[in-house]
């Protein structure tokens, strides 16, 4: 952009900034125009403006058009001046001689004008004098002329300050406005406080509390909104958040339906751009209903630990009382078992005694091991066993319900499976008896098989049977 260009754009923002053109009259620069023409003694006097292509006038004496052509314009030429600028006899300037402000009405000849220049520098018009005759100014009236343009520029100067201040105002109270709206919403009692302990804003639900107005609570000090307890409870965090360092306390009162009522209180000091504080932001939370609520919850879980503990308490006793007559039993079927069986019924109904008491026995197992499942107690050992031993025994053990149900079981085992594992043979007893008993229990005919191999590092069981076979959803639930 050439250089006359870019000030000229500079000269138009600044003229903008001012926010004066086409504004209506005003008093205080209409009295500035009448003393100039007084002083100068002309018949006509401007406070001229020079837009982007025309000047506007803000105050005239002596003239009814409100604005002419720039290109007409003497003002101008005198914003590219940096003192008064005059023509003492329009009719014989080459400038202006052919100018129809000049050759037809209002017949300028003479014409001196003082540049209005903003307080950044740019030249935004004139104040000027004009007469119909050629004539000159004296030095008095030529320093009153110049005065008088200085306090046109101040008079800009205090108007702009005024529309940026009723601004400022109307931007404030829209921000206030806008955070009474967030604040009013906010089911919380939100309060600033100043270094001096008063109230310097409150929203809706302080105001119900207290029953008063805002305005009624401004610049009241808290010791007179809080009884002497309840002022002792916040005061020492107050006090600390003045002090620059945040507070979050909980305050216990009774209201005046003998209700506790627990607030949390967030303490926020206001520091300002050196890190001095200008005030505290208090947001007090109910917090009643939450803290019932853990109450409540804690009553509950111990009631259900409580519970817990007198149900495994039951079961273990429940398990000594029932295991004993099952000792005792298992003992006689022992001692028969070694003396003279003469009646060959006598064994097989030693065998049902003895399946039947292993089967109350693993029952009773079950429902202990429940229980600690529930508790969160169950417990998996670590220990060395024989593999080939627990096999032996579980197929001792099942091969009986398999026979009950006319059908076979076997145990195939790879000859890569070690003979001897670190695991826990319990639960692993306990997990096969559960699989392969609802093989046997399911399969009318044919055989349940349970294979045993590698699978790299992993040891695998598989079950498999000629029964009815078990459905996906029930077994992902394995």
């Amino acid at each position: 952009m050439p250089h006359y260009e870019s000030q000229e754009h500079r000269r138009l923002s600044s003229l903008d900034s001012y926010a004066i053109l086409d504004t209506l009259p005003e008093p205080v620069f209409d009295d500035i125009t009448l003393l100039a023409s007084q002083i100068c003694q002309t018949p006509i006097a401007l406070i001229s403006f020079v837009d982007a292509n025309r000047q506007w006038f803000k105050s005239r004496v002596g003239l009814d058009a409100e604005q002419t052509p720039r290109s007409l314009a003497f003002c101008n030429y005198t914003i590219e001046q940096h003192e008064l600028f005059t023509v003492p006899d329009a009719s014989a300037d080459e400038r202006f001689r052919d100018n129809s402000l000049v050759t037809e009405d209002p017949n300028i000849r003479f014409y001196s004008g003082a540049v209005l220049k903003s307080a950044s520098g740019e030249a935004l018009g004139s104040l000027c004098v004009i007469d119909t005759k050629p004539r000159e100014l004296t030095e008095a009236q030529q320093s009153s002329l110049e005065a008088l343009g200085r306090q046109v520029m101040q008079l800009l100067e205090y108007r702009k300050t005024q529309l940026q201040y009723q601004k400022a105002v109307r931007t404030l109270a829209a921000r206030e406005q806008f955070l009474r709206l967030i604040t009013n919403n906010i089911p919380a009692h939100i309060a600033y406080i100043g270094p001096d302990l008063k109230m310097k804003f409150a929203n809706e639900y302080v105001c119900q509390t207290f029953n008063m107005t805002q305005e009624e609570l401004h610049d009241i000090p808290i010791e007179k909104l809080l009884t002497p307890e309840q002022f002792l409870q916040r005061k020492a965090a107050y006090e600390k958040a003045l002090d620059g360092v945040p507070q979050v306390i909980k305050v216990e009162v009774i209201d005046s339906h003998d209700n506790l009522v627990i607030t949390k209180n967030v303490i926020t000091p206001d520091l300002d751009e050196k890190g001095r504080t200008r005030g505290i932001v208090v947001i007090a939370y109910d917090q009643t209903a939450e803290e019932k609520l853990k109450a409540d919850l804690l009553m509950a879980s111990l009631d259900a630990e409580a519970a817990n503990a007198a149900k495994s308490a039951f079961l273990a006793n429940m398990s000594h009382e029932i295991r004993s007559p099952l000792g005792a039993m298992m003992g006689f079927v022992e001692l028969m078992r070694d003396g003279d069986l003469s009646v060959p019924e006598q064994k097989e109904y030693l065998d049902i005694i003895t399946r039947n008491a292993g089967q109350v026995t693993r029952v009773i197992d079950d429902i202990l091991d429940l229980s600690k499942v529930e508790a969160g107690k169950i417990e998996v050992e670590e220990i060395e066993f024989s593999l080939t031993d627990l096999l032996n025994d579980f197929a001792a053990l099942t091969q009986f319900r398999a026979r009950e149900n006319g059908i076979e079981f076997v145990i195939r085992k790879q000859s890569s499976v070690p003979s001897v594992l670190i695991s826990d043979p319990t639960r692993l007893k306990q997990i096969l008896s559960n699989v392969v008993g609802n093989a046997i229990k399911f399969t009318r005919e044919g055989k349940v098989e349970l294979d045993i191999g590698m699978c790299g590092d992993l040891l695998n069981f598989k079950v498999k049977d000629s029964g009815i076979g078990i459905s996906r959803e029930h077994a992902d639930q394995l």
